[in-house]
């Protein structure tokens, strides 16, 4: 098995979009700053990690960086002293070791896409309105405003039915028998 060669720790300034960027300056705006993570193996085999370095449970250190050369990314996998870019980054350089995605050292795949999302400090109403509307695609308040009623409408019907049948989460028993007696005569 390879073991690690290098540790590259690579500064990125992202910004911010305009809106939250007049209010994260005031307090948060080392945020803006991201840490990519490269660990290269014997082989040229890469992994990469990132992190907010102002931000995040744990900074990736020079002893942590010294920690992992020379050794085995897979004795590495669950230390959480590495920080959490240069942790993500040995998981992402294992699963390509092993011509694996990481998800298979943990169990089962989930999902296709990984939703993304941020936050910005407080910002007024209007703005984050604004923020909505443009990550939404929806043009106008107009728009805005029917995905609403239409989502209103949806949770509204799963509310009715949650009252009809009970509650569904925890329904441990067959189909038939939530729908009841009601159904004896639809087979």
């Amino acid at each position: 098995m390879s073991t690690i060669r290098s540790v590259e720790r690579i500064p990125v300034d992202a910004g911010f979009t305009p809106r939250p960027e007049k209010h994260m300056a005031r307090e948060l705006w080392n945020w803006r700053i991201s840490e990519v993570i490269r660990v290269t193996a014997e082989n040229g085999a890469v992994g990469y990690g990132e992190t907010l370095p102002h931000y995040t449970w744990g900074r990736v250190s020079e002893e942590a960086e010294r920690k992992v050369l020379g050794r085995n990314p897979f004795d590495l996998l669950w230390d959480d002293s590495l920080g959490a870019g240069l942790q993500m980054a040995v998981w992402d350089l294992a699963g390509k070791l092993a011509e694996v995605p990481c998800h298979r050292f943990i169990g089962a795949k989930v999902r296709d896409e990984c939703p993304i999302s941020w936050w910005a400090i407080d910002m007024p109403p209007e703005d984050w309105a604004a923020e909505a509307m443009e990550a939404s695609g929806l043009k106008t308040k107009k728009a805005v405003v029917e995905e609403a009623l239409k989502l209103f409408v949806r949770l509204r019907r799963q509310e009715r039915i949650k009252d009809h049948f009970g509650k569904l989460t925890s329904w441990e028993g067959s189909i038939d028998e939530m729908r009841g007696d009601r159904t004896k005569d639809w087979k």
